[in-house]
């Protein structure tokens, strides 16, 4: 059985993805907070917001699909700026991993940009929601009773 993708459930999709990245995110907050490192905790922290950014996704406001969009365009546009730039350097890590990881990363946030933009087209809208226009009978209705 093929369901058709919803706005809604496209919104759903993303809500989950930016929760389970803010969660983790949190928790990397809290252990760069216990080791004392003040500079890496408010970068995770910045990354954390995407957890209750998600929660606020999920009531299906057009407020807050808004604000979770500016918030993504945000995070792929300032990666792409730092990748201009030489990319995040991390001591602990050749270079090349470091860059990789955080490509990754902001791959991940402009497909979840997309799906999001995608969830409030109108062409998905009208696709998703419009009434069977078609003239014969839905399947599995007859309109003769044998």
């Amino acid at each position: 059985m093929r369901r058709k993708v919803t706005s809604r459930s496209l919104q759903w999709f993303v809500a989950g993805a930016l929760a389970s990245g803010g969660f983790s995110a949190w928790v990397g907050f809290a252990y760069s907070l216990s080791v004392g490192n003040t500079s890496t905790a408010l970068v995770w922290a910045m990354v954390g917001m995407a957890l209750p950014l998600a929660l606020g996704l999920l009531t299906g406001s057009r407020l807050w699909v808004r604000v979770v969009q500016i918030y993504l365009l945000f995070h792929v546009i300032i990666g792409i700026v730092m990748l201009a730039t030489g990319g995040p350097r991390d001591p602990q890590y050749p270079p090349v991993f470091s860059r990789t990881a955080f490509s990754i990363g902001i791959c991940e946030d402009a497909i979840l940009l997309i799906l999001l933009l995608w969830s409030t087209s109108k062409a998905l809208t009208n696709a998703t929601y419009s009434p069977n226009q078609a003239l014969e009978p839905t399947a599995g209705h007859c309109d003769e009773h044998i």
